[in-house]
């Protein structure tokens, strides 16, 4: 280890390791600390978990209107009633939104995790009456961002735009 530091840093680095036991000092101490390193088992099934968790990434980006469940697209720009669309956008966070809850999820499909998570999220999701469209009006979505035409500038793509399609 102490050549691995000198080669790579440049310094020279003397490293100890004593085995060492806990004292009975120790082990009192934490027991009296037991009260504040309570750890809760989280007991909600895996399809809960994993709808929290897209609930979670698409605040303000999914929402249950008058057309269906609309999700927004961050990279199109687009809000989306279609299923498929939901699909992929939702997968392209599959690894920070479809983890582990128990012991035979990796096992599992993508497909099964998400059909039974976007169920949950599907009827969960927020209700949103209408959108404001007041923001969208004189925009343009482009593929490189919003066309403002009342002063003819590109400003960055945002969910406070409602698009449902865009000029390609």
């Amino acid at each position: 280890m102490e050549s691995y530091i000198k080669t790579h840093t440049s310094f020279a680095i003397r490293i100890k390791c004593d085995d060492t036991k806990p004292s009975v000092d120790d082990y009192k101490w934490l027991d009296l600390h037991k009260p504040f390193i309570e750890v809760k088992e989280d007991l909600r099934r895996t399809d809960q978990v994993h709808c929290d968790l897209i609930l979670e990434h698409f605040k303000d980006q999914m929402y249950k209107a008058p057309l269906g469940l609309m999700v927004y697209d961050e990279i199109e720009g687009l809000w989306t009633s279609e299923c498929g669309r939901h699909l992929a956008i939702i997968e392209r966070y599959s690894s920070k939104i479809f983890v582990n809850v128990n012991s035979n999820d990796d096992k599992k499909s993508f497909m099964s995790l998400y059909k039974n998570a976007y169920k949950l999220a599907s009827e969960k999701a927020p209700i949103l009456q209408e959108f404001d469209i007041g923001k969208s009006k004189g925009q343009l979505l482009f593929n490189n961002g919003v066309l403002d035409l009342r002063g003819f500038t590109i400003k960055e793509k945002h969910s406070s735009y409602i698009f449902m399609d865009k000029i390609y």
